[in-house]
């Protein structure tokens, strides 16, 4: 199946197919978005301001897209990705154990792309969230942070994933889980990825061998993902035969 970096006019059709993916997920959906019913069409904003933002934080994210061509008798259409239907979207992280500069352009972009988030915020509110249930999720990184250290502190992770319904059990997905795999494996450095409670069957025939712990092995009561009642997410890697060295311990 095709995919492509995002564009952003891609922006919007991908939000779109994230609300309608995780609708039923326990994390940003049910927690997330606790009124996702009493207000569906609200959701969507959420997505849209995340990609948003993860489109101009550069270098390291890549907002990768896979979709299906269009019918279209016009083979001469200067922009090619008009004809295109969005099917889904992966969300790629370049981890380096030595992060490269942000460039200044970037920065600028990223700040102004958060102000026209706060300001669209406004006076287009997404009611269906929970800005305390979303504000938890950060705290809960440092509780498994460990497991990207030593030689998989250079590595690839893939953040999101999300494919429309109606394209589900076509591939997409796992052509959106290659792109980043098959840059890991030219680079020979490890690929992550948080997978949803319940889908580590996906990613383990996708490649991702390893299960290194949850997301609430850690911490007990103190992380904010196990204190917030939700299910513990299997961490997963694909390290391409090499085994992991000098991998830290919680608490080191």
């Amino acid at each position: 199946m095709p995919t492509r970096p995002a564009t952003y006019s891609d922006l919007l059709p991908a939000s779109q197919i994230l609300a309608e993916a995780f609708h039923n997920d326990s994390l940003f959906g049910g927690f997330v978005h606790p009124r996702r019913n009493e207000f569906p069409d609200d959701v969507y904003l959420y997505w849209l301001r995340f990609l948003r933002e993860a489109y101009y934080t550069q270098p390291g994210e890549y907002l990768v897209v896979s979709y299906q061509e269009a019918n279209d008798d016009n083979n001469d259409n200067p922009n090619p990705e008009q004809n295109q239907k969005i099917t889904g979207i992966a969300h790629w992280i370049r981890n380096y154990s030595t992060p490269p500069p942000t460039p200044w352009l970037s920065r600028l972009a990223l700040k102004a792309t958060e102000t026209y988030n706060a300001l669209e915020d406004l006076y287009h509110p997404n009611r269906a969230i929970d800005k305390n249930h979303d504000a938890i999720l950060p705290l809960g990184n440092s509780f498994f942070a460990h497991h990207w250290s030593g030689s998989r502190a250079d590595s690839w992770h893939l953040s999101l994933l999300g494919v429309a319904p109606a394209f589900g059990g076509n591939g997409y997905g796992r052509a959106l889980v290659r792109w980043g795999l098959e840059r890991s494996l030219e680079e020979a450095v490890a690929c992550s990825v948080i997978s949803v409670p319940g889908q580590e069957g996906f990613y383990r025939a996708c490649g991702f061998d390893k299960v290194v712990g949850t997301t609430n092995d850690e911490g007990g009561e103190a992380n904010a993902w196990k204190a917030a009642g939700l299910e513990s997410a299997p961490i997963m890697f694909c390290e391409h035969g090499v085994e992991a060295r000098g991998l830290e311990k919680y608490g080191e």
